[in-house]
Formats: C-alpha cells, sequence, structure tokens
C-alpha cells in the first residue's frame, strides 16, 4: 500500500541514472505490481531503457578500428566484429526478470505501451538486410528473437516470453488496442514484428475473418512467416484457422493469391540455366507447403486436383525445412581447404551468390550456411594462408 505515484516517479528517477541489479528491479516492479498493475512495466521500462542506453555504448567502444593499411587478418577480424553481440546479450542475460511474464498478464495494456517501442529498437538493431532475390521480412538470425513454440528454443527467454504473454493477454481483454498497436505498425519491415501480430491475429479469425484476410494478402511477405525449423510456421496457421470462416467469394481469392505468389522476387543475372530449374522446382514444394495448411473440406475443385498432382510429384516433401532431429552445425558453404585448392573463378562465385544478405542461412539450401560461416572460414585461411587472401582480394 505504500506505492502511490509519487515513490513510483522518484523510483524511475533512481533507475534512469544509476546501475540497479535486474532481480533488485525485478522485486520493486513485482511489488508495485500487486498494487497499481499498471504503474509497474513503467519501472521496468525504465531500467531497460537505460541498459538499452550502456549496450549501445559498449558496442560502440568495443568495435575494431581500422588503421589506415589494414593486414588481411585486421580486415577480416573487422568484418566478422558482431556489432550487435551486446544488444543480442540484453536480451539474452535478463533472466532476472522471472516476475515480468505476470507483470505482462496483469497489465498488458500498459506493458505494450511501455515497452513495445524499445522492443521495436532492439528489432531494428539485429534486423540484417534483405535477400537480394528471396522474399521475406528482415531477419535477425538471432535465437534471442525466438518465439514460444518455435521447435527450437532451448532456454529461458524471459522478456520475449513478456511480450508475448502481454500481446496474447491484450487480444483477450482489450482487442481494440491490439488492432490499434497493428495499425500503426503493420508495415514495419522486420520478421519478428510480423511473427508477432500473426500470433495475435490468432484470436480474430472466427470474430474478424476479414482482417486476417486482409493481413495475408496486403504483403506477399506474409506468406513467409515462421521460424527457422519451419518458413511458413505462423502462415499455415493462421491459413487453418481463418479459412473455415470465410466465404466461399474469399477462399477463391485467397487460393488465387497463393497461386500467383512465389517465395523469389526473380532471378540474378548471374544465374545459369540449372539454379533456375531447381529454384522452380523449390517454389512449388513451398506452394505444395502453404496448400497443406487449407482445410480439406474447403478447398476448391482445381485446388484438390493441384495438391494431388503435386503430392505425385514431389511424394516425400516434409512440411518444414529443417527437422528437429537434425542436430549439428551448420557449415560454410566452403570450407577453409576448399577455398585453398580451388580456382579463384569458383571460390568468388561462392562469395557472390553467398553475399552480406545471407546472414547464417544459405540462399538456397537449409542445412548450408550463409555468408557468417563462410567469413569463418575466410578467416582461418587468412591466417594459414594470407597469400591466397590476398589473392582472391585482388581478383
Amino acid at each position: 500500500s505504500e506505492w502511490t505515484e509519487k515513490p513510483i516517479d522518484i523510483c524511475c528517477q533512481i533507475l534512469e541514472r544509476s546501475d540497479i541489479d535486474a532481480s533488485a528491479v525485478n522485486d520493486y516492479a513485482s511489488r508495485v505490481s500487486a498494487v497499481l498493475p499498471d504503474e509497474a512495466p513503467r519501472i521496468v521500462a525504465t531500467y531497460l531503457r537505460r541498459k538499452l542506453k550502456l549496450a549501445r555504448q559498449q558496442a560502440v567502444e568495443a568495435a575494431p578500428v581500422l588503421p589506415e593499411d589494414p593486414t588481411v587478418d585486421q580486415l577480416v577480424v573487422f568484418d566478422l566484429y558482431n556489432k550487435n553481440k551486446h544488444i543480442e546479450k540484453l536480451l539474452e542475460s535478463e533472466t532476472n526478470f522471472y516476475d515480468l511474464p505476470a507483470i505482462a498478464e496483469s497489465a498488458p495494456r500498459s506493458f505494450l505501451k511501455q515497452l513495445w517501442s524499445w522492443f521495436i529498437d532492439i528489432f531494428q538493431q539485429l534486423a540484417q538486410n534483405p535477400h537480394r532475390f528471396v522474399i521475406g521480412y528482415r531477419d535477425d538470425y538471432s535465437l534471442s528473437t525466438d518465439l514460444d513454440g518455435d521447435s527450437h528454443v532451448y532456454f529461458e527467454q524471459t522478456l520475449m516470453n513478456s511480450l508475448q504473454m502481454a500481446i496474447k493477454k491484450v487480444t483477450e481483454s482489450d482487442p481494440d488496442y491490439f488492432l490499434a498497436v497493428l495499425e500503426k505498425w503493420k508495415n514495419e519491415d522486420l520478421l519478428v514484428v510480423q511473427r508477432l501480430f500473426a500470433k495475435g491475429l490468432l484470436n480474430f479469425c472466427r470474430d474478424q475473418p476479414d482482417l486476417i484476410f486482409e493481413f495475408l494478402c496486403d504483403d506477399p511477405r506474409r506468406l513467409k512467416l515462421g521460424d527457422r525449423h519451419d518458413c511458413h510456421l505462423d502462415s499455415k496457421n493462421l491459413i487453418e484457422m481463418v479459412v473455415p470462416f470465410l466465404d466461399s467469394i474469399q477462399r477463391l481469392q485467397l487460393e488465387k493469391y497463393i497461386f500467383d505468389w512465389s517465395y523469389y522476387y526473380g532471378n540474378p543475372d548471374s544465374d545459369i540455366a540449372p539454379s533456375r530449374l531447381d529454384r522452380a522446382k523449390y517454389d512449388r514444394q513451398y506452394h505444395l507447403r502453404l496448400w497443406r495448411s487449407f482445410p480439406k473440406k474447403y478447398r476448391s475443385p482445381k485446388l484438390k486436383r493441384h495438391i494431388e498432382e503435386e503430392e505425385e510429384a514431389f511424394p516425400d516433401l516434409q512440411d518444414w525445412d529443417i527437422g528437429d532431429i537434425q542436430m549439428g552445425v551448420i557449415g560454410s558453404p566452403l570450407s577453409m581447404d576448399q577455398m585453398r585448392n580451388k580456382k579463384d573463378d569458383q571460390v568468388l562465385k561462392v562469395f557472390s551468390e553467398v553475399d552480406d544478405s545471407t546472414g547464417s542461412q544459405h540462399p538456397r539450401d537449409q542445412m548450408r550456411g550463409g555468408i557468417i560461416q563462410l567469413a569463418r572460414e575466410f578467416k582461418v585461411l587468412a591466417k594459414q594462408s594470407p597469400e591466397r587472401v590476398l589473392c582472391l582480394l585482388q581478383k
């Protein structure tokens, strides 16, 4: 009962300029939540804003500086420096906020009002450049932004779980506020944000199917919302849940929309014919995985025939990208030994295909890595065969 707005204001002023242990902040916020639940998120937000500011300062101070005439090793270290590691650590390390999900559940609207923009800042910082020719929102390729229900979440993610709890509860208790957030941020080019919206919209399928229909058809990238296990996971969940509540015209429109959709923006100018043929095959497989989410009783005769034909063409097609049983390390498209022994043009061709936009994911093969893994091997090559690296850099 000692908690009123005035002492909470004083508490926030202290948090703005002092380093306070997260467990202590958790205790303060938890006690406030029991009496003034709408005020507790403000305490947490004040603490986290300061932590984010410090993390950004650490990132600047720790960043390597290139000399005027850098060596190959210095160039490689500079390119491999993860400027976001302090931000990722902030999301992953705040496990002492063990009461935060309960705080979010008690006051979901206040939680989103206080913390949504903070999360957006984090997501924008982590996001990588979009892929050159694969459709999709900007991904961060970070385990720190995995969502509850993703198949590969192996550690506690208190902050992300709390955000999801707030979204879930606000769709139930204050749906208009969720829809207002969606309207304001629906064009945000961030995969994790679009996935959060998709999960929240599951609660609207029965009462507002038109809303989900518009969400799916408004941007082709929304047919590729998912995790690393299944890049269509959230899109398929929405399709499966909303189709029974759409009218017959909308179902046919959604079928046509998916028919016209493509996993790729187009083919790179440097593409060779076999790659284009492979990409056409992959595109058909991605379509089939989306088609399977249509409940059977609502499929049109045309769609039924099409699915039967494609199932016959791809009888062993799994409904995911990477299965749960596939354990191990996603390796580089080229090993250090291959870079050393292959011809220059063969190595440079791989680098042109796996550019900065690929992150840790190969553009065509889910079981091979992208530029991150390739750069690690390149760094090893630079240490063991600097003359080979110099030769490649001069091309």
